[in-house]
């Protein structure tokens, strides 16, 4: 059966070595200022790979997981965005490193990593990347 709990539970412990606080949502920029963190999320929904039989019988489903990576602007310096983004640089190669990761656990994989946008502002004061990969389940 389709534990989402389970499959996050998986993502949040291979994102761990990264060692940056791992959210679920993007949070208030009223909140502890963090000078990086993650926001690890399953945006979407799951889909059925099964060929015939039994719709969900043997548990093998795809969807896709969504990483983003912000990193606080360093209004300090001479080139704010600058060094923002070659912060952003080293902590996307880290992740990027990180895959495929397998939980044979929970029989989940996080594969096929997509950087969809490398460097952007998101006006609170913090630039970002995001990064999408394929979930499977049953491996």
């Amino acid at each position: 059966m389709l534990d989402i709990a389970k499959i996050k539970e998986s993502m949040y412990a291979g994102l761990e070595p990264m060692g940056l606080m791992i959210y679920s949502e993007r949070p208030e920029a009223t909140k502890e200022k963090r000078t990086e963190f993650l926001v690890a999320s399953l945006p979407v929904g799951f889909r059925s790979r099964e060929i015939g039989g039994q719709e969900g019988s043997y548990d093998a489903n795809v969807s896709t997981a969504r990483i983003e990576i912000f990193v606080k602007d360093d209004m300090k310096a001479s080139f704010p965005n600058e060094a923002a983004e070659l912060r952003l640089s080293e902590l996307t190669t880290s992740l990027l490193g990180l895959f495929p990761i397998i939980d044979r656990t929970n029989d989940v994989g996080f594969v096929k990593p997509r950087v969809l946008n490398s460097c952007s502002s998101d006006s609170n004061g913090y630039h970002y990347c995001v990064v999408q990969c394929t979930v499977s389940t049953l491996l």
